[in-house]
């Protein structure tokens, strides 16, 4: 090492002294992601961060009961002459193995109660499990009704497992009118006019579309996954009998009020 006039060593040219860190000073950050230095990562190879899928409940905007200044109004007697059929495209029957009358929401469309329909566009198993969660609903309002809307005939195949509460079907073949799933705003964009959009609507007493749960696609895009589509199906389902409760709590203040 050289050694100056004065017989202290000298620096090699270009050398850089480093600077003892104050105790005071913050540490230099350390990034979990693999860098050292965020300011320097150009010679660092990124590691990426695991992807996460998000839960249906952190999108709580579009599980919420639709206010009734801002819902679209459904007409739903233009239901009433509309042929029920059954999963397999067979006469809805009047009554049940045992006798029971079957769901007909026709019959008791004079109490104007709340609807719930189930639009079934390229899935079927949010059908059966609507019809498995309709006992649950009956407990929060004893009178509502349910009915499904689909293009498809028949929407399944005999072969495949069936629930033991069935809900009636509305086919939508051709050009239907008035055109259901046009007026419930649910009309694929890429099915010709014809495929809706799978969904779960809930229609108001005084025929407002107050709730939409989309089944496939927006929030509910992974309510079929194997990977995580458990919780979605159930943020959904809770959400469905939610909206329920809230649109019985309005009820009761109406007859408060009136």
């Amino acid at each position: 090492m050289d050694v100056d006039s004065v017989g202290g060593p000298v620096e090699p040219l270009g050398a850089q002294r480093k600077r003892p860190r104050d105790i005071s000073e913050p540490p230099e950050p350390i990034c979990l992601n693999g860098y050292s230095d965020p300011k320097n990562e150009s010679n660092l190879i990124e590691k990426e961060a695991p992807k996460r899928q998000k839960n249906v409940s952190e999108d709580s905007e579009a599980l919420k009961l639709i206010p009734e200044d801002q819902a679209w109004f459904f007409d739903t007697d233009g239901l009433m002459s509309a042929e029920l059929r059954d999963r397999f495209g067979g006469r809805w029957p009047k009554f049940g193995q045992f006798g029971e009358p079957c769901m007909d929401f026709r019959r008791d469309h004079h109490l104007e109660e709340l609807l719930v329909i189930c639009v079934i566009g390229s899935m079927i198993e949010h059908y059966d499990r609507l019809c498995s969660h309709t006992y649950a609903l009956r407990k929060i309002s004893p009178s509502i009704e349910f009915v499904a809307i689909t293009h498809i005939h028949p929407p399944i195949n005999r072969a495949e497992l069936i629930p033991v509460v069935h809900i009636p079907i509305i086919h939508t073949i051709g050009a239907p009118d008035p055109p259901y799933l046009g007026l419930l705003g649910l009309l694929h964009p890429l099915g010709g006019g014809q495929q809706g959009l799978d969904a779960y609507v809930v229609v108001d007493r005084q025929g407002y579309r107050r709730l939409v749960l989309p089944i496939g696609w927006g929030v509910g895009k992974h309510f079929n996954d194997e990977n995580g589509g458990k919780i979605v199906r159930e943020e959904i389902l809770t959400a469905l009998s939610e909206g329920v409760r809230e649109l019985e709590e309005e009820r009761l203040q109406r007859m408060d009020q009136g």
